[in-house]
């Protein structure tokens, strides 16, 4: 009770600290809304832990083989990895449970698997895990990264906007968190997974599972890749002769880097509402697809904390308080 009591008092304070929200009445109202929302996973035996925003990525604490470090959340990536080096520095046992020759797609490149090792153990907000396997490659890119490998396991309720993540690998909760957040002035939209509605319970390791947003743009059906490891909204492949270039340079976790064009926006449509209007996004040169689905582009930090937006990975909806 105690320690529930602490977490509420946190969770009161960041929403009495952040800028985001409208002073008076509407800070009220909002603060007391994300405090009922939790209140309610909690009592689903839900765990609320808050993270820190870093160069607009998600970082959240945890403990690897008894050392403490904080990892990257990226529903970008379809497993958890660590480059070679600090998998060393943190004495994760390399037993190679197997070997390959996987490419895990980055912004511009890719990063190359040479295995699959074991945490034997792990702890994250009082949940302990053993023998999570990990994926290892060797780039310069020195962070633990959790995918949405986690993220499904623990039936994962991301709050974007505040930074607070909720985990129950036990169980999943139940739909009176959709019922309420519609009474908050949320809409919501489906998570569409590659696997479609059949994936297993079990994650396979071999299997790429990222989720997707359906989009609507100018009048044509778009794909957005739903990524809290992209810091930056970005959209692919415009061919728009109006797209202002800039001086900046994106850099991935390969080290590559690419020059960034700005565009203008009209409307972003989710389930016929308007999700953006008048916005000016970044773009990049690259065309993609996974498993046969066009990207548009990716969804980045940016918008996901921006539109309020609270992303459900065991019941796989988009909510987001900024839609009409």
């Amino acid at each position: 009770m105690f320690k529930r009591l602490l977490i509420l008092l946190l969770i009161s304070t960041i929403l009495g600290c952040s800028s985001l929200i409208n002073s008076g009445t509407d800070h009220a109202e909002k603060k007391t809304s994300i405090l009922k929302i939790v209140s309610l996973l909690e009592k689903q035996n839900y765990i609320a832990m808050k993270g820190y925003l870093k160069d607009n990525h998600f970082y959240f604490a945890s403990t690897v083989n008894g050392k403490n470090i904080d990892f990257m959340l990226d529903s970008g990536a379809s497993g958890s990895f660590i480059n070679h080096s600090l998998s060393q520095k943190l004495k994760i046992t390399e037993k190679k449970v197997k070997t390959t020759s996987i490419e895990t797609q980055t912004a511009f490149s890719s990063l190359d698997i040479d295995h699959i090792d074991i945490l034997e153990t792990l702890s994250i907000n009082g949940f302990e895990f053993s023998n999570w396997k990990i994926n290892i490659h060797d780039s310069r890119y020195r962070q633990l990264v959790f995918g949405t490998d986690f993220l499904l396991f623990c039936n994962s309720v991301l709050f974007c906007k505040y930074g607070i993540l909720m985990n129950n690998p036990f169980q999943a909760h139940d739909d009176s968190l959709h019922y309420l957040l519609m009474q908050e002035g949320y809409s919501s939209a489906p998570m569409i997974s590659i696997l479609g509605e059949d994936f297993p319970e079990e994650i396979k390791y071999d299997r790429h599972l990222v989720f997707f947003l359906k989009t609507v743009i100018n009048g044509n059906d778009e794909i957005f890749l739903i990524d809290t490891g992209a810091a930056l909204t970005n959209l692919y492949a415009l061919s728009d002769n109006n797209a202002k270039k800039t001086n900046v340079r994106m850099t991935d976790a390969t080290g590559e880097s690419e020059s960034v064009r700005i565009t203008q926006i009209d409307s972003i449509l989710v389930d016929n509402k308007i999700f953006l209007k008048d916005v000016k996004l970044s773009s990049i040169q690259k065309n993609d697809t996974i498993h046969g689905y066009d990207l548009y582009g990716v969804l980045g930090v940016d918008i996901l904390n921006r539109n309020d937006v609270i992303l459900d990975f065991g019941k796989r909806i988009f909510f987001t308080s900024r839609m009409t």
